[in-house]
């Protein structure tokens, strides 16, 4: 399913698009069906439970342009309510718990993981 946006009631539902966002870019692996079946049951529910200050985790199938194939399969968004909670939750031990349990489903090769911080290039925008 292109766009799955994986929620738990418990995270809050007020969301702004200018938030600090932790991506995770996983490679093709080597059997998607499967990626797809450990992500959803296992570690988007550890995510939810391991990573506080999260306020939505969105994870949807990544697809190419036209001919050109994508060079991911599968992208996550983790959105914070600040920097500071984003720094706190990936630090902490459900943090690297989590992030080990991504390198481990990831059967391509390694996640790419970055921050985007829209606070500082949202020019005009009203900060939270």
């Amino acid at each position: 399913m292109l766009g799955t946006t994986v929620r738990n009631t418990s995270f809050n539902p007020l969301w702004s698009p200018f938030v600090p966002r932790l991506i995770v870019l996983y490679p093709t692996p080597s059997d998607a069906q499967d990626f797809e079946k450990m992500y959803r049951e296992e570690h988007a529910p550890l995510v939810h439970a391991q990573l506080g200050g999260a306020v939505r985790l969105t994870a949807s199938r990544v697809a190419g342009i036209g001919s050109d194939s994508a060079p991911y399969h599968w992208m996550a968004e983790l959105h914070f309510g600040s920097m500071d909670d984003l720094a706190a939750a990936i630090a902490s031990d459900g943090g690297l718990r989590t992030g080990a349990h991504a390198r481990q489903i990831s059967t391509g090769g390694p996640p790419l993981m970055f921050i985007v911080d829209d606070e500082h290039s949202a020019a005009g925008q009203p900060s939270a």
